[in-house]
């Protein structure tokens, strides 16, 4: 699997990006003054992953 960084802004960092499954993998890290980051990951990439 080929992983590729990518930064976008400053408040939403997409930490990388696969399409070696088929479909595109975005994990995006939200970082905010008063909260904790967060990272967050879409439901279909969450059943994607299980399947590995």
């Amino acid at each position: 699997m080929t992983y590729y960084m990518t930064s976008v802004g400053t408040s939403n960092t997409s930490l990388w990006d696969s399409t070696s499954i088929g479909r595109s993998i975005r994990l995006s890290l939200c970082q905010y003054d008063q909260l904790s980051p967060q990272l967050i990951i879409e439901d279909k990439v969450l059943r994607s992953a299980i399947r590995f």
